[in-house]
């Protein structure tokens, strides 16, 4: 409900400390081939609640202090059926939160805290001004799209038809994506929260329109 499309989306996030004083996040994410749902694999057909599709975690330490947890580790990898691949796949989202880490506190000893924020306050700055002028450089208007596809209701065993409807409207250097006009929520796995539905956006719009802009909050503020 938080961050992902569904529960095979799991995040690690770490903390950048320096000097006593956190000063950045890192965090690794990735599609989880098996979750302890209902069914094997990460995305349970027949699921007709939330607590079908796996286990829910939310914000433990698997790592503190710098220190490995294995009871929390070993806590998770025994809830699914395959505990070997979700271990790895566990240890190497914090293996990259720790290198990204190591390369970050790498550019504040040569180059000093302050420019290093300095810095990445104006990536973000610079990422918004080039999204907005790639919008400034394209018509002002208004578009819509209607799409449908089916889903499989898990309870009646029969197939249902779901409609997304969008209006996109692009003023000067602003978008607005409306979805008024969408089915309501479906007996069946294809229902998405709002954080999901706004990822989705994300991707879109870093992929298509601003797949020359570095990625960041930047442009979408």
């Amino acid at each position: 409900y938080i961050g992902g499309q569904h529960l095979a989306d799991q995040i690690i996030i770490k903390p950048i400390f320096y000097k006593g004083k956190r000063v950045a996040w890192t965090g690794s994410f990735m599609h989880t081939a098996e979750t302890g749902g209902i069914e094997p694999g990460g995305m349970p057909t027949s699921s007709t609640e939330i607590f079908h599709e796996g286990i829910r975690i939310l914000g433990l330490k698997i790592v503190e202090a710098g220190k490995f947890r294995p009871e929390v580790f070993n806590t998770i990898v025994n809830q699914v059926r395959d505990p070997h691949l979700i271990g790895l796949d566990t240890k190497a989202k914090i293996a990259g939160n720790n290198v990204c880490a190591k390369r970050f506190l790498e550019l504040i000893h040569k180059y000093g805290l302050s420019f290093v924020e300095k810095a990445s306050l104006k990536i973000i700055e610079d990422s918004e001004k080039m999204a907005r002028a790639k919008l400034q450089s394209l018509p002002n208007g208004r578009w819509k799209s209607r799409l449908y596809a089916d889903y499989l209701n898990p309870v009646k065993r029969e197939r249902g038809i779901f409609k997304v409807e969008c209006t996109m409207t692009k003023e000067d250097d602003e978008i607005i994506f409306d979805f008024t006009g969408s089915s309501p929520q479906v007996e069946g796995s294809v229902n998405s929260t709002r954080a999901a539905s706004w990822g989705q956006l994300f991707v879109t719009l870093s992929s298509q329109l601003f797949w020359n802009v570095p990625w960041n909050e930047g442009m979408i503020a």
